[in-house]
């Protein structure tokens, strides 16, 4: 093996490493931060994941009647992921994005927990 292999090996293998200690992270169920988001007609900001690495966000839709979407900062009733009432759902936010909600018609409080 040239030298140039060599090192394309060993760079390979330290991000490998790298991305090994992020998956590690990600599957940490210890939540690191739990708070409360109302959520209203204009889109509103639920969580942002760090410039570099990843952010696993778990949210509730605390409302017992009005449904919430989610999606980036354009989201909207029409275009965004339905989260009814009394649901959650799970997402894992790469580097630099944000997850954004919005209500149709009426003020809803989302329930946010950050794993990683």
């Amino acid at each position: 093996m040239d030298f140039a292999s060599m090192k394309l090996l060993n760079e390979l293998k330290r991000e490998i490493e790298w991305l090994r200690c992020e998956l590690r992270m990600l599957l940490s169920a210890t939540p690191k931060a739990a708070f409360s988001v109302t959520v209203e007609t204009t889109p509103t900001l639920i969580s942002r994941a760090p410039d570099r690495g990843y952010k696993r966000v778990r949210v509730y839709n605390n409302d017992p009647a009005v449904t919430v979407y989610l999606g980036n900062s354009n989201v909207t009733p029409e275009g965004g992921y339905p989260l009814p009432p009394a649901a959650e759902v799970e997402f894992i936010l790469t580097p630099e994005e944000s997850l954004y909600a919005v209500s149709a018609s009426a003020t809803v409080e989302v329930r946010v927990i950050e794993l990683s």
